[in-house]
């Protein structure tokens, strides 16, 4: 009895360390506008490419759905569309996604780094880019009657997010879920810190920032904003 006690004492007080640890680290911004960028809608893309294998993959697509479900919900009014990209995607989803959506901006949130340490804690880098999008019909002079479609990205902010992704403990801390909520809830305060984006139809001196299942079917859209 009193073994299976302490057992429960020592994992309860490694999830409290492990817990105060999980915060998400955002790092220095690269904004390159003075005003908040006027949004009439917003395509977010959340990219776990990176958790390609059979071990990994799990984990990756349910933090990735929980990290977009807390950007839809800080939101706002910007209406967004979600988009997750994973490594089984068709490569064509995305342009697709962009045309359906007629977004006028698109935030990328992809996974570009992952460690795990000897507790077996795994932390990913996140990379944030927030751009312009700009699609238009170009005339094909092989076949005048299919113009194609020519999209163009120009970023206007970049960042940086180190966040836990799982823990050993995920019962007890609320693990990938808690995890994904606290990096979702981190990348919308910085943005409305530095005041990146605002509804089209409000005034610019209102700062509200932006942030979003495998490329599988794109969501509709809906009323949010960051």
């Amino acid at each position: 009895m009193r073994r299976a006690l302490g057992w429960l004492v020592s994992l309860w007080a490694a999830s409290m360390i492990v817990g105060c640890t999980s915060e998400p680290v955002v790092r220095t911004a690269t904004v390159h506008r003075q005003e908040p960028t006027r949004v009439r809608s917003l395509l977010i893309v959340v990219d776990d490419t990176l958790f390609s294998e059979a071990y990994r993959e799990g984990t990756g697509a349910r933090f990735s759905r929980t990290l977009g479900t807390t950007l839809k919900d800080t939101a706002g009014s910007i209406p967004v569309t979600l988009l997750q990209i994973d490594s089984a995607s068709d490569p064509s989803a995305l342009p697709k996604v962009i045309q359906s959506s007629h977004a006028t901006q698109m935030m990328v949130v992809k996974a570009t780094h992952l460690t795990t340490s000897s507790r077996g804690d795994a932390k990913a880098i996140w990379q944030v880019t927030v751009a312009d999008l700009i699609v238009s019909q170009l005339p094909d002079t092989g076949d005048p009657s299919t113009p194609r479609t020519r999209i163009v990205t120009r970023a206007f902010y970049r960042d940086e997010v180190d966040a836990i992704v799982n823990t050993p403990l995920d019962l007890i801390d609320g693990g990938l879920d808690s995890n994904a909520q606290q990096m979702g809830r981190a990348i919308a305060d910085k943005l409305r810190a530095d005041h990146v984006l605002t509804p089209s139809d409000s005034p610019a001196s209102v700062g509200a920032p932006t942030s979003l299942p495998p490329v599988r079917a794109p969501m509709p859209e809906s009323k949010q904003a960051l």
